[in-house]
């Protein structure tokens, strides 16, 4: 299932944002305060992967409280369905065929919406009706045919009522069915105690049936919840931590009981629990001759697996980690393709420790596995340098081969102009914030950052507005500003307001 656009209205800054159109690698521009956090906090509430939701007083707009409403929806998503989806669903809804896409959306109070221009039924699914008939004695090839043909007529009623859901009508025609067959056994020449012994089992299952299908969910709830179960998780990401590597354990297992955990702790136990290991078990073996070497394996096995499992994710740049310990003393040590020296991971530049943790914690957050989420990231790479940043876009872009990634910046290095139909601009407008894939439309501000990025890689013939002057560098830019300010300072004619340099 595959998120194609998402709508935002009354969250925080924004109004309406309009529908927003999204690639598998969308990146939203705008200033500090332009509302891009909001955005991506409103869409990551549609389906969170841990449970966050809307908070009406204090993430309705201000200045606008009269208008507050719990059912208000905040955010609507259309997800385009994949053809192995659209042939499930349509088996659940006993149809030929499914629609192409489905709208989602979320409202104030929590409730969660699924419409695909479609009504299904709210009659139990077939499955569970011939599950709920095989319950009832089965029909023996030893019974009379007369007796035989009277039974298959009266399951067939049977069916076609609870096919219909007029399960109070089962009760009635119990009765009905005892004299059926009856008379049926009544009227043959020699009749079998097998024939008797399944009239009063049949009747007392046909009793049941309606207490063991009305709690059944029906076609309609079977189709929605597995719509839901489809959904992609949203994963949002602002707190860009870097990984610590080596710890005091006994310090951390103080720490830990005393539940004052530092936030170095705490990603430093991400590390742990990724690879399969535990503080406890750790301090325990240690101090004890007879675990030292059983320790040593487990840090070796569990180097092993946190490497498997980073390789099978990131396959654009390998990593080797390899765990050791003296004493209580824990160390990381890791290596990849580029530099295939063993360092504590501490001792490794600050990028490659950036790219490191943000790889880990984007696995942590998604349990290991992010393959179909929608990954949301709030300003990635904001302190990282402008050639990091462009090796950060590279790793986005791998990052989105098996998930829509959205993520906000107001940094030139973050914006690939090779691919600007991804790039969306936000801007405040008298009806809160919008956001616009048109850059004429785009504020100052977010047309700087990309007028930035087309100086830093000139050879982009991408441009911002209608009417464009290119000039050499960002000088050029500062000198015909002033002196187009000057010029209409002094009552003459500037830069026209339509040309964007």
């Amino acid at each position: 299932m595959d998120l194609t656009k998402f709508r935002v209205s009354m969250y925080k800054g924004i109004i309406d944002s309009g529908w927003v159109d999204v690639k598998n690698l969308t990146v939203f521009v705008g200033k500090n305060e332009s509302g891009k956090t909001s955005l991506l906090k409103a869409l990551h509430k549609l389906n969170p992967y841990n449970i966050e939701p809307y908070e009406i007083t204090s993430e309705w707009p201000r200045a606008r409280r009269k208008d507050r409403d719990n059912k208000h929806v905040v955010c609507q998503a259309i997800f385009q369905l994949s053809d192995q989806d659209k042939t499930i669903l349509a088996n659940l809804a006993q149809q030929d065929t499914f629609p192409d896409t489905i709208k989602v959306s979320r409202n104030y109070a929590g409730s969660l919406q699924i419409e695909c221009g479609q009504v299904f039924s709210n009659k139990c699914h077939s499955d569970d009706i011939d599950e709920a008939l095989e319950n009832l004695p089965k029909v023996q090839d030893e019974f009379n045919p007369s007796f035989k043909k009277q039974v298959n007529e009266c399951l067939q009623e049977a069916r076609d009522l609870l096919a219909k859901g007029q399960y109070d009508e089962i009760e009635e025609i119990v009765e009905n069915h005892e004299v059926l067959l009856n008379e049926s056994i009544s009227s043959l020449e020699s009749p079998l105690d097998i024939e008797y012994e399944f009239v009063e089992e049949y009747l007392q299952g046909l009793n049941e049936l309606s207490e063991t299908l009305e709690p059944l969910p029906t076609i309609q709830t079977k189709v929605i919840d597995r719509i839901v179960d489809l959904l992609p998780t949203f994963i949002y990401m602002d707190d860009y931590k870097t990984f610590s590597g080596s710890a005091h354990l006994d310090d951390i297992k103080s720490r830990q009981d005393e539940k004052r955990l530092t936030e170095e702790d705490n990603t430093f136990i991400t590390i742990l629990s990724l690879s399969g290991l535990d503080v406890d078990e750790l301090i325990t073996s240690n101090g004890n001759d007879e675990r030292i070497e059983e320790r040593q394996y487990d840090l070796s096995d569990a180097a092993a697996t946190l490497t498997s499992t980073i390789s099978e994710r990131f396959r654009q740049r390998r990593y080797e980690v390899d765990f050791r310990a003296d004493g209580n003393i824990f160390f990381t040590f890791v290596k990849d393709d580029r530099d295939p020296a063993l360092i504590k991971l501490e001792e490794r530049s600050k990028g490659f420790q950036w790219f490191f943790s943000f790889d880990l914690m984007l696995m942590h957050e998604s349990e290991g596995s992010f393959e179909g989420c929608v990954i949301l990231l709030d300003e990635p790479g904001l302190h990282l340098h402008p050639d990091a940043q462009k090796d950060l876009l590279l790793r986005l872009e791998h990052y989105a081969k098996g998930n829509k990634l959205l993520y906000t910046t107001h940094l030139p290095f973050m914006i690939d102009l090779n691919h600007p139909d991804s790039i969306r601009v936000l801007s405040e407008t008298d009806n809160g914030i919008g956001v616009t894939s048109d850059f004429t439309e785009g504020p100052p501000e977010a047309r700087l950052v990309l007028q930035a990025a087309l100086g830093m890689d000139a050879s982009q013939s991408f441009l911002v507005a209608g009417r464009n002057l290119v000039v050499e560098g960002v000088d050029d830019y500062w000198v015909l500003t002033e002196l187009s300010n000057l010029l209409q300072q002094n009552s003459e004619k500037g830069m026209p307001e339509d040309v964007v340099i």
